[in-house]
């Protein structure tokens, strides 16, 4: 059946709104969708519906509910508890709706020891199509909240069967949290811009767990990721914003700049928990990040690549995380790796498995000559632990011109650093 109409009606006579209104109420079990005990009615005299519940969490379901609350103006739509198998397909959310699932998923944070929540509202994907699973463009607000995302293990881990759960184009102030992700193909979770119209993108991500166990077998280009930033800065679309002061301590728009900040998540597993590339800027802090295979750096942000097609990260922050299990394969191993951009690194704890692993690494990676202005740079490292690993590894920088063992202050380097209010999100 088509979606419920009762939406936007003016109604001057009493009786026929009360008789109208349990006419809606009623129609919850015969439609596609049930009515939660949340009609709201505004001073105009107008009924608008804030919730509904998705008939399931197949695909189709899920977006004609979307559609229904979009269509009436914006609301929660709330996902069912149970296991639903998708064969691929996107759900498209659009702007003023929320997709909230039947409880708590992911985990409870550094502030009550990591619990993990047995989630109700799974979301199965058995086909890497390359599509996400949930797809957001241009939405202010939007909240994703209490699913477990679920893909199977691509046949070949570089065999090209990627796809993401959640991408977010363009979108402002929007909030992940009390998610589950299992098997990200390629990412959990993609902030980006629109490359030809730039403008600008954030949002926090907080309370989630990404388990991605496929990669501990294979070989070639190992995908999964945990939270990657894409912003648009680069020599033809955009510029690279030098003032430090638009970034630092602010929750809010940048231009060109996709901003994500991500609050107590647990990574297990993971090629890079975070990572960020053409301007791309993450704020990591009071996470966990354990069992990470391959160690190619567990807190990331991306160099230029590709003969300069690519610009690298605009730069990072992470401080008050730990991470587990840092192993000293190769010489990309590390806790906390910086590839371009500035850095504010401090009161992180980083606990290897050898003496070989590095706490924090600092490298160009490639291209300094062709891009200099994305070279590591206004770089701060203060306060850190590190176990059983060495603490700092620098293979490109100079220490008091590119780099800082101290925090900045207003006497040498022209500004201060306060952290962003903790937390972001209630």
């Amino acid at each position: 059946m088509g979606a419920i109409k009762l939406i936007r009606l003016r109604f001057d006579n009493p009786k026929l709104f009360a008789l109208t209104l349990i006419i809606a109420i009623l129609a919850g079990s015969y439609f596609s969708y049930a009515v939660t005990n949340s009609v709201v009615i505004p001073n105009s005299g107008t009924i608008s519906l804030s919730e509904i519940i998705a008939k399931s969490g197949s695909t189709a379901d899920i977006q004609a509910a979307v559609n229904t609350m979009a269509a009436a103006g914006g609301g929660t739509v709330r996902v069912p508890a149970g296991n639903f198998s998708w064969n691929g397909g996107t759900v498209t959310i659009r702007q003023g709706v929320n997709i909230i699932g039947a409880s708590y998923a992911g985990c409870s944070g550094h502030e009550t020891g990591w619990t993990t929540y047995t989630a109700q509202t799974i979301l199965h994907n058995n086909a890497n199509t390359g599509s996400p699973m949930f797809s957001v463009t241009g939405t202010t607000n939007t909240r994703i909240s209490g699913i477990q995302f679920e893909s199977v293990a691509p046949t070949r881990p570089d065999s090209g069967e990627i796809s993401n759960h959640i991408f977010l184009t363009q979108c402002k102030n929007f909030r992940v949290d009390h998610c589950t992700f299992i098997n990200g193909a390629e990412n959990s979770v993609v902030n980006t811009l629109n490359w030809e119209t730039g403008t600008s993108a954030y949002g926090v991500i907080d309370h989630c767990y990404v388990y991605e166990p496929y990669k501990l077998t294979g070989s070639g280009w190992l995908w999964a990721y945990g939270f990657y930033s894409i912003g648009a800065m680069d020599y033809n679309k955009g510029p690279w914003d030098t003032n430090l002061t638009h970034f630092l301590g602010k929750y809010q728009a940048v231009t060109n700049c996709a901003m994500t900040y991500v609050e107590d998540c647990h990574f297990s597993y993971s090629r890079h928990c975070t990572d960020a590339l053409q301007g791309g800027w993450n704020v990591v802090r009071y996470c966990l990040a354990d069992h990470n295979y391959p160690e190619y750096g567990s807190i990331d942000s991306h160099g230029t690549v590709d003969g300069g097609r690519y610009w690298g990260a605009r730069g990072q922050e992470a401080y008050f995380n730990t991470v587990n299990g840092v192993v000293g394969e190769d010489g990309n191993n590390a806790g906390i790796r910086l590839r371009g951009g500035a850095g504010f690194f401090f009161n992180n704890t980083i606990n290897g498995v050898d003496p070989l692993s590095y706490g924090i690494q600092l490298d160009d990676y490639d291209l300094s000559t062709l891009d200099p202005i994305t070279n590591i740079h206004n770089t701060y490292v203060w306060n850190n632990k590190c176990t059983n690993c060495i603490a700092l590894n620098v293979l490109q920088g100079t220490q008091n011109v590119d780099y800082f063992l101290r925090a900045p202050s207003q006497a040498q380097d022209g500004f201060t650093y306060t952290p962003y209010t903790y937390p972001i999100a209630p």
